[in-house]
């Protein structure tokens, strides 16, 4: 054996030794990702078995990061640094799976931003130093790690190398290619967290890493733009339209609500929604196609407010956590403002989910009122806010102003998980499921259900007795996550939830199936109302051959481009918006000198209210809407008294706060507005 041969033997196996130790870091890496993933080895092994190709895939997409060791000297560096990133995704997403439905993806990265300022309200000072120490100790360790890893010795050919990165990459090419075309990937996400399940977490996390936002259309321009706008307005003026009338608008969006007597072999001892049926029979009404399935409420609630089709987007991309953070888009909200409309947002769960608390002014909502300007008195067994409690909130809204009101209201109580064990408040008897677990889910569910339609029929009676114009719009943000595919469906698609719309003015009953982004501008077309680009877009467009292309091109102008519809920059501003719709007030304090308590009587108070003493906030403990109380404590004259309404989750840490007053021991009243000197 020659020299030469010798060194060329040496060559190919430093190659084939990073190539086996890449492999085997890939490997383990996809086995802690989806068992993170998962949460249980069990069902990673389940997974394993099942779909084994895209375990193998995944793994090829691990490998192809660590690329790099192939090319630079320092390849304990690159091992190390590329294992920790896809560990952290992995540990994270498991962490973030314990706390919420969705699992970690690269939009949560971007906004890291938008949660420093807060950061302080979700930990303690000790919490927050000992973080940056951590965070500086892995910064230095990983310089440390860089500047001191080894260096390879082993002599190496770049063209050898480079020839074996273009080979791994047409293997990752071909296998892409070869997924896509047998349908064992997907490219687009109906809900993320089935996504991430079926498709594997790295394949997942870089689509939402590499896939967001929408594609600029080919033949963006000015020009073409102003063009469809011309045609919607000509369309629009040629159209026979309804005389235009401005009743009290609302919408609810029952969370995971459809007719589950639509499911074959399911039996039930009675209707779960008779009072649901009964408004199909007699008011407009159909199917709704929703953006997602089992999961996925703000993307449902993005269409149906803006008019915009959610299927532009980003592979699982929530606007809510993207686009919408920082831009506003044209809305119903927007819409209805020429006509003197106040627009009211209602959701019985805390202000921050999906990051409602910034969104909606950035949709066009005057106010809001959630979960902490509530008071809560029933909740499901699986710990949400019932709907019942809705009714006094859409009535407060509607008293709280005397012009037009809009309404958008968003219900919690059909939300999972769903309990697997038999529950005593189950009124329903219900069978047909595939197993026993599977079966009490079904229960508990259309328990959920049959409430929510009571609490729909009672709103209707309240609207009915306060005599006003009002048209009602109510609809599922998408089927409840109970393993029920489109076969298992006497009719329409996994995507279709119900709807109907109740009005007491007398409207054309006009039943038909529509996409969620086509509903505003039904109700708003039987109203006679034009206003807003995208409602007469869907009232002039829809069922034509360009539809879809036009949409794109809109919604593309509207949320990434240059306004051009609107001939200026930025043709909406947000609001200045407010939480709730009513005050809280302290009408007395009463001291009960034996139990040192102060007790706070006023208006409006929620578990959720606190005092505020002289710039400290008093731990209080609540009673009940007009009582807290404070033990351990006293006001002397002069004291500074303000009351706020603070977050369930401090992401938007006050969302409400009074005037400040002045504490006054023997005068009436004893508090008195502070006033700047």
């Amino acid at each position: 054996m020659n020299k030469k041969t010798t060194e060329t033997d040496k060559k190919s196996s430093g190659i084939f030794l990073d190539l086996i130790l890449c492999g085997c870091l890939s490997v383990f890496l996809e086995v802690l990702l989806e068992v993170c993933d998962w949460r249980s080895f069990s069902l990673f092994l389940g997974f394993l078995e099942e779909r084994t190709w895209i375990f193998c895939y995944n793994c090829l997409i691990i490998f192809i990061t660590f690329i790099p060791v192939f090319l630079v000297k320092r390849k304990t560096f690159v091992y190390i640094f590329v294992s920790a990133i896809w560990a952290a995704i992995g540990i994270t997403n498991g962490t973030m799976l314990g706390y919420r439905n969705t699992p970690f993806s690269a939009v949560d990265i971007t906004l890291i931003k938008s949660t420093l300022p807060v950061v302080h309200n979700y930990m303690s000072t000790g919490q927050l130093v000992g973080l940056v120490i951590v965070m500086i100790l892995v910064i230095a360790a990983l310089v440390c790690l860089f500047l001191y890893s080894p260096i390879s010795v082993r002599k190496k050919t770049l063209s050898r190398r480079i020839s074996c990165i273009i080979l791994i990459m047409v293997v990752f090419c071909g296998a892409t290619k070869y997924g896509l075309d047998k349908k064992l990937l997907e490219d687009r996400f109906s809900n993320i967290k089935l996504a991430y399940q079926a498709y594997g977490t790295p394949y997942c996390f870089m689509i939402t890493l590499l896939d967001n936002g929408i594609d600029r259309p080919a033949d963006y321009s000015g020009t073409r733009v102003e063009k469809v706008v011309k045609e919607v307005d000509k369309r629009y003026d040629k159209m026979e339209k309804e005389e235009q009338k401005t009743p009290n608008i609302i919408f609810i969006q029952l969370e995971s609500f459809f007719d589950v007597t639509r499911v074959k072999d399911m039996e039930f001892s009675e209707d779960p929604i008779p009072f649901f049926r009964s408004m199909q029979e007699k008011y407009t009404s159909g199917l709704v196609s929703t953006p997602s399935y089992g999961a996925g409420t703000a993307n449902t609630e993005f269409e149906v407010i803006s008019g915009m089709n959610k299927n532009f987007f980003g592979a699982g991309e929530y606007p809510y956590k993207s686009v919408l953070q920082e831009n506003t888009c044209e809305s119903m909200c927007y819409a209805l403002k020429d006509l003197g409309y106040t627009s009211h947002a209602i959701h019985n769960n805390n202000a921050s989910f999906y990051d409602r608390d910034y969104v909606y002014a950035n949709l066009g909502f005057d106010n809001f009122i959630t979960l902490e300007m509530m008071n809560i008195m029933e909740v499901t067994p699986n710990g949400w806010a019932k709907d019942k409690v809705l009714t006094r909130y859409i009535n407060d809204a509607l008293d709280s102003t005397e012009e037009q009101d809009l309404i958008y209201t968003v219900s919690v109580q059909g939300h999972g998980k769903y309990p697997t064990e038999p529950l005593d408040t189950n009124t329903i008897e219900v069978t047909g499921a595939a197993t026993e677990e599977l079966n009490n889910q079904y229960a508990y569910y259309t328990q959920q259900i049959h409430e929510m339609d009571e609490f729909l029929e009672e709103l209707i009676e309240a609207l009915e007795q306060r005599e006003e114009d009002t048209v009602l719009v109510v609809f599922g943000d998408h089927l409840p996550d109970l393993e029920v595919e489109t076969d298992d469906l006497k009719e329409g698609t996994k995507f279709d939830t119900d709807y109907f719309i109740w009005d007491n003015m007398g409207l054309e009953k006009e039943d038909e199936n529509l996409q969620t982004y086509q509903l505003y501008s039904k109700v708003f077309k039987q109203l006679g109302i034009g206003s807003g680009l995208m409602n007469r877009y869907h009232q002039t467009y829809r069922g034509t051959k360009n539809y879809q292309k036009n949409l794109k091109l809109l919604e593309y102008d509207l949320l990434y481009g240059n306004d051009f519809a609107y001939g200026r920059p930025e043709a909406f501003e947000a609001t200045d918006m407010r939480f709730g719709v009513k005050d809280v007030k302290i009408t007395s304090i009463e001291k009960e000198e034996e139990e040192n308590t102060l007790i706070f009587r006023g208006e409006n108070f929620t578990p959720y209210t606190r005092i505020i003493l002289n710039g400290i906030t008093l731990e209080t403990d609540y009673g009940n809407r007009s009582l807290i109380q404070w033990k351990g404590g006293a006001l002397k004259e002069g004291d500074e008294i303000s009351i706020i309404q603070k977050s369930k989750t401090n992401q938007h840490p006050i969302l409400w706060q009074s005037p400040t007053y002045i504490y006054h021991e023997d005068s009436v009243p004893m508090l008195e507005e502070k006033t700047e000197e």
